[in-house]
């Protein structure tokens, strides 16, 4: 089994050998009512984000990304964090193909 460390630490800048070096992700958004529409729009024009789009349930917004770095992943959710209206973002990480030994 490979140690999160080894793939995560550092593997986004090249240092650790067999590091992943993008990764996609799933941001979740909750927002205020009747502003969803204005968050949906900021997240859309995201550099990096695939798509974008309302869903119903606990969250009002599903955005995901393409295979990014994890610095522009937090970019992305932070940006989205500081929209008005944004009142909860749950950032999802791609697990990487690994041997879960079981």
């Amino acid at each position: 089994m490979v140690g999160w460390d080894k793939i995560y630490i550092g593997s986004c800048d090249g240092r650790v050998p067999g590091g992943i070096s993008t990764v996609k992700a799933c941001i979740l958004v909750n927002c205020k009512l009747l502003k969803m529409r204005k968050v949906l729009d900021v997240a859309k024009r995201e550099p990096g984000v695939k798509v974008a789009f309302s869903v119903h349930g606990r969250w009002d917004i599903a955005v995901e990304t393409e295979n990014l770095k994890l610095s522009d992943i937090a970019d992305i959710g932070m940006h989205i964090y500081k929209t008005e209206g944004v009142e909860i973002v749950e950032t999802l990480i791609e697990f990487p193909d690994v041997e879960w030994g079981g």
